[in-house]
C-alpha cells in the first residue's frame, strides 16, 4: 500500500469538497504517538496535536477552520455553525463552508456523509456503543434538517472482525433491539466471546436508512504502519496510543 497521509474518495472529490480519512503519517508526535496523532487525551504534548490539526487543515483547506468533537461515544450530533460550537458529541453536521468538521478514531468507525450536491455534509464516530444508541440515525435525523437530498456515505478506517473480540454482553444489547443483528456476530473458541463486525453493522445500519455506501477497507489492527489502534495497543501492552482524524467541509 502506498503511504499516504490521507485518502480522498472519488465521489467527493466530483463534488469538489475538502475531505479525508488520514493515516498517522505526516506529523510532528513522537513516539510512541508518532506522528500525526491528533489526540491530546494520551500523554502527547498539546502543542504537537495542535499542529498536527493544522497540518491536517491546512492540508484540505487552509482557509477553514477544523472543529473537532470531544468524543463521548452517545448520540449526540451537533451543527456546525457560527453562532454555536458544542463540545461534548459524536458527529457533526453542517451547511456552513467556512467549517471542517472532523472526528478522531483509533478502531471505532469513522463515517463522511454529503448530499448529493454537496451542500451538506457530516462527520460521525462510530463505535458499538455509538452504534447501538442510535449515533448513525440521529446524524442523518440533523443533516436532513439541512438538506433533503439523498446521502452519500463512506466508512473510513476501522477494526475489522477478525481482530474484534467482544464480550456476550455487547451481542446480547444489540440482540435485545433486533435479534436479526445477531449475523454480525462469530462465537470464538472461549466461551462466552465473538468476533464482531462492527463494519458491517454500520453499513447495514446506513443502508437500511437509505444511504448510498463505500467502504475504504483500511484495517486499524492490521495496518499498524498507517493507523493507531486502541485494540492493538492493549494487546502489546501499549497504554499510550494516538488516533487519526476524518474530515470534510461542504462545497463553497
Amino acid at each position: 500500500m502506498a503511504q499516504k497521509i490521507f485518502y480522498t474518495i472519488p465521489r467527493f472529490e466530483q463534488l469538489n469538497l475538502p475531505h479525508g480519512f488520514f493515516t498517522r503519517r505526516g506529523g510532528v508526535s513522537k513516539a510512541p504517538f508518532d506522528s500525526l496523532n491528533m489526540s491530546i487525551s494520551r500523554g502527547d504534548p498539546r502543542e504537537d496535536v495542535l499542529q498536527n490539526q493544522n497540518i491536517a487543515k491546512n492540508l484540505l483547506d487552509p482557509e477553514r477552520k477544523l472543529v473537532i468533537a470531544n468524543q463521548t461515544h452517545g448520540a449526540v450530533c451537533a451543527v456546525a455553525e457560527a453562532s454555536a460550537l458544542p463540545k461534548d458529541f459524536d458527529a457533526w453536521v453542517t451547511a456552513d463552508p467556512r467549517f471542517l468538521i472532523g472526528v478522531i478514531s483509533a478502531d471505532c468507525g469513522p463515517i463522511l456523509l454529503s448530499t448529493d450536491d454537496g451542500r451538506a455534509v457530516g462527520a460521525i464516530h462510530s463505535g458499538w456503543r455509538g452504534t447501538l444508541s442510535g449515533i448513525i440515525p440521529e446524524t442523518l435525523k440533523q443533516l436532513e434538517k439541512l438538506s433533503n437530498r439523498r446521502v452519500y456515505a463512506v466508512v473510513g478506517p476501522m477494526i475489522h472482525k477478525e481482530s474484534y473480540e467482544v464480550g456476550s454482553e455487547v451481542r446480547e444489547a444489540f440482540c435485545e433491539k433486533d435479534k436479526h443483528l445477531d449475523v454480525f456476530f462469530f462465537p470464538c473458541v472461549m466461551p462466552g466471546k465473538y468476533t464482531f463486525d462492527l463494519q458491517g453493522m454500520i453499513v447495514h445500519q446506513l443502508e437500511s436508512y437509505g444511504v448510498s455506501v463505500e467502504v475504504l477497507g483500511h484495517d486499524t489492527y492490521r495496518q499498524a504502519s498507517d493507523y493507531f489502534s486502541n485494540r492493538r495497543s492493549f494487546h502489546q501492552g501499549e497504554s499510550r496510543y494516538g488516533c487519526q482524524l476524518s474530515a470534510i467541509g461542504c462545497k463553497a
